[in-house]
C-alpha cells in the first residue's frame, strides 16, 4: 500500500480521537490500525498532542509505540519512540530512568546515521544533565550538539544548542555569558522566523536588558518584538498588547515605580526612532495614570500616543488613543479639550467609514453602469425578436389561411415568454432603484460630513481672532451649521430618506447646544415633550434653526451669574396645525427695540417661510410659541 494512502486511512481512523481521549479507548482505537508504521506514527503523534494536558496518557502511548517498534524491527521509529519516552520520563522527574533510554537512542541513531534523531538525543541528554545539576556535562553535550550540527550544515539544530547553553548559564547566574548565546540563536531565528522560537528569544532579550537597565538594547529588541507581532494575520490593537507588561515595564506592586520605569525609556525610544514601543509606553502610562485618578497626565499620554501612531500610519490605533484621550480629559473636567478630542475622533472614524463607503460607492457605480448596459442590450434583442415574430405572423397569415390557428397559438406562447422576460426586467429595475437609494443615502452622509468640516474650519478660525464679539458670532454660526448637519445625519441613518423623526432630532439638537455652551444638568434642566412624528426636510431645516436660536438664547441670557432653572420644550399637533413652545423660568426678556437682534430677525424670517405665527411673552420668564400649518403629505420632495 502506498505511504500516502496509509496515512489517509490512518487519518480516517483518528477522526474520533478528539471526542474520545481516555487512555483505554485511545489505545484500543490506535491498536486497531493494521499497518505497523502508521500505527506507531499515530501513537507518537497523539502522545505529543496530549503531553501537557494528559501526561499519563501520553506516557502510555509512547511506551506502547516503543513496544510496537521493537516488535516490527523498525529502527528509526524505535529511536524516535525512545527519545519521546525519555522526554516524558524526564517530565515525571525520573531522571535516572531517563538516562539509559536517551543514551541507547543516541548511540543507535549515531550508528544508523539518523542525523536529526541523533541531534535531538544529544540535546535531550544535555537537558537531563542540566536538570541533574551536572552543569559541566550539560555544557559538554550542548557544545557537542552545536559543533556537529554546524558540521552537518543544520544551523537550526545549532540554534537549539545555543538556547540550551544560554539557559544553562542563566541557571548558573552567569547571565553575561548566557546572553551571548541567546544572541547567536536570535541571528538564526531571524532567518526562519518560526513564531515560537523567534518570539521566545526576543522575549528573553527584552527581559534581560530591561532588568539591567540597558535602555538602548531594551528599546531595540522591544521594537523588533512589536514589529514581529504586527506581522500576524490578525492585527494587534492597543488593548491586545496590554498584557505584554514585559515589553513596557515589569509588573510591580507599586504603580509609581512602573511609571518611573516607563518614563525613563521615552527619551531613548525617541532618539532611536523606535515608535512602536514608544506608542506602547504611552498607552501603558495612560492606563497607570488613569488607575491613580491622575486624568490630566493620562490625557497627555494618550494624546502623545495618538501623535506617534499618526507618524506610524496606524489609523485604528490612533482612533483608539483619541477615544481614550477624550474619556480621560472628560474625567479631568476639561470639557473643551474633551470636545476637541471627540471631534478629531469623529473626523478620523468618519474618514475610515468614508473610505469604506467610497469603495462600496465605486463598486455600486460600476455595477449599476454594467447592469444598465446589459439591460439596454437585452431590450434591443427583445425588440428585434418581437419585430421578427410579428413579420413571421403576417407572412404566415398571407401564405395560408389554414396556418392562422397555428400562427396565433405560436404568437401567444411567445408573448407569454416575453411577459416573463419583462417581469424579470422589472425585478432588475427594482433592484436598480434600491441601489439609487443607497447612492442617495451616501449623498446625505457626504453633506453631513461637509457641514461638519465647515464647523471644524470655523472653530480653527477662532484661534486666530482676538475680537470676543467676532469669536462669539462664529461660535453661534458653528452651532447653526451643526443643527443642519444633524438633519442629514438622521436622514442617512434611517430607512426613510425624505423625512426626519422629530423626537430624536430635537433631543440631539438640545444635547449638542448644552454641550457647546458647557451647560451642566445642575445649572439648567431641559424637559422635552416631542410628539412622535416625522417631517420633510423643507420644514425641519427652518424649524431646527428657530429651535436652535431659542435654546441658544436661553443658554446665554436666561440664567445669568450661575443661577439655575429649567426649560420646557414642547412640539406637537395643536389646534390648526403644529405648535413649537419654548418656555423658561429665567429673568425674562424685555421688548426688543426696533427689529431686534440678528437671531430674532432670523426667527421672524423663518416663521414667515413656514407660514406661521410667532408669540413672545417675556413677563414671568420667557415663553415663545410658534404656530404653523402642518405640511401636506403630497408636498414636493425636499431639496438636498
Amino acid at each position: 500500500m502506498p505511504l500516502s494512502l496509509r496515512y489517509c486511512c490512518a487519518g480516517l481512523l483518528l477522526l474520533p480521537l478528539w471526542l474520545h481521549s481516555q487512555p483505554d479507548t485511545l489505545l484500543q482505537r490506535l491498536s486497531a490500525i493494521a499497518d505497523p508504521a502508521v500505527r506507531i506514527d499515530s501513537m507518537l503523534h497523539e502522545s505529543r498532542r496530549l503531553r501537557r494536558k494528559q501526561p499519563e496518557t501520553a506516557y502510555q502511548l509512547a511506551s506502547r509505540s516503543l513496544q510496537d517498534a521493537l516488535a516490527a524491527g523498525d529502527l528509526p521509529r524505535r529511536v524516535d519512540a525512545q527519545i519521546t519516552l525519555a522526554e516524558y520520563t524526564k517530565d515525571r522527574k525520573q531522571l535516572e530512568a531517563a538516562f539509559p533510554l536517551i543514551r541507547e537512542a543516541r548511540e543507535t541513531a549515531k550508528r544508523s546515521q539518523l542525523q536529526a534523531l541523533y541531534f535531538d538525543a544529544t540535546r535531550i541528554l544535555a537537558d537531563l544533565h542540566s536538570e541533574s545539576t551536572r552543569a559541566d556535562s550539560a555544557l559538554y553535550y550542548f557544545l557537542l550538539s552545536e559543533r556537529e550540527a554546524l558540521d552537518a550544515g543544520l544551523p537550526y539544530q545549532a540554534m537549539y544548542a545555543y538556547i540550551g547553553i544560554g539557559e544553562l548559564y542563566f541557571l548558573q547566574h552567569e547571565e553575561d555569558k548566557g546572553i551571548v548565546y541567546f544572541h547567536k540563536a536570535l541571528e538564526i531565528a531571524r532567518a526562519r522566523k518560526v513564531r515560537k522560537d523567534y518570539g521566545y528569544l526576543l522575549y528573553v532579550l527584552i527581559e534581560y536588558y530591561q532588568g539591567i537597565r540597558d535602555l538602548e538594547n531594551y528599546s531595540r529588541y522591544a521594537e523588533e518584538y512589536l514589529a514581529f507581532q504586527a506581522e500576524r494575520k490578525t492585527p494587534i490593537s492597543p488593548s491586545d498588547v496590554a498584557h505584554f507588561a514585559l515589553v513596557t515595564a515589569h509588573e510591580t506592586q507599586d504603580p509609581l515605580q512602573r511609571i518611573q520605569l516607563l518614563r525613563d525609556g521615552i527619551a531613548v525610544h525617541e532618539r532611536l526612532g523606535n515608535y512602536r514601543i514608544l506608542a506602547e509606553v504611552y498607552f501603558q502610562l495612560g492606563k497607570l495614570y488613569g488607575e491613580l485618578g491622575r486624568w490630566a497626565e493620562a490625557t497627555e499620554c494618550f494624546a502623545a500616543g495618538a501623535k506617534v501612531d499618526e507618524r506610524l500610519g496606524m489609523v485604528m490605533h490612533r482612533i483608539e488613543f483619541l477615544r481614550l484621550a477624550y474619556a480621560s480629559s472628560r474625567n479631568a473636567g476639561k470639557l473643551e479639550a474633551a470636545l476637541e478630542f471627540l471631534e478629531q475622533y469623529n473626523v478620523l472614524a468618519d474618514s475610515v467609514r468614508d473610505e469604506q463607503a467610497n469603495q462600496r460607492f465605486r463598486e455600486l457605480e460600476v455595477r449599476y453602469e454594467t447592469e444598465k448596459k446589459e439591460q439596454m442590450i437585452q431590450i434591443q434583442q427583445l425588440e428585434l425578436a418581437q419585430s421578427a415574430r410579428m413579420r413571421w405572423i403576417l407572412l404566415g397569415g398571407l401564405a395560408a389561411i389554414l396556418a392562422v390557428a397555428g400562427a396565433v397559438s405560436f404568437a401567444l406562447i411567445q408573448q407569454h415568454r416575453h411577459n416573463r422576460v419583462l417581469s424579470a426586467k422589472n425585478a432588475e429595475i427594482a433592484a436598480s432603484l434600491q441601489q439609487r437609494e443607497l447612492l442617495l443615502r451616501e449623498i446625505h452622509h457626504r453633506v453631513k460630513n461637509n457641514l461638519q468640516m465647515i464647523s471644524s474650519l470655523l472653530r480653527l478660525q477662532t484661534r486666530f481672532m482676538e475680537d470676543p464679539e467676532a469669536v462669539r458670532a462664529i461660535h453661534e454660526g458653528r452651532n447653526r451649521v451643526r443643527s443642519m448637519a444633524l438633519i442629514h445625519e438622521n436622514l442617512y441613518q434611517h430607512t426613510d430618506l425624505t423625512t426626519v423623526g422629530m423626537q430624536d432630532y430635537v433631543r440631539k439638537l438640545v444635547d449638542s447646544l448644552a454641550a457647546s455652551y458647557n451647560i451642566r444638568p445642575e445649572h439648567i434642566q431641559f424637559h422635552t415633550e416631542v410628539e412622535d412624528m416625522a417631517l420633510d426636510v423643507d420644514t425641519v431645516i427652518p424649524l431646527g434653526l428657530i429651535l436652535h436660536e431659542l435654546v441658544a438664547n436661553v443658554c446665554k441670557h436666561a440664567f445669568p451669574d450661575g443661577s439655575s432653572g429649567s426649560v420646557r420644550i414642547r412640539f406637537g399637533r395643536a389646534a390648526g396645525g403644529l405648535q413649537l413652545l419654548v418656555q423658561d423660568n429665567g429673568t425674562g426678556m424685555a421688548a426688543p427695540a426696533g427689529r431686534g437682534s440678528f437671531g430674532l430677525e432670523l426667527i421672524r424670517t423663518l416663521t414667515q417661510q413656514l407660514g406661521g405665527v410667532l408669540r413672545i411673552d417675556g413677563q414671568a420668564g420667557t415663553t415663545v410659541e410658534l404656530l404653523f400649518p402642518e405640511p401636506q403629505p403630497d408636498r414636493a420632495p425636499a431639496t438636498i
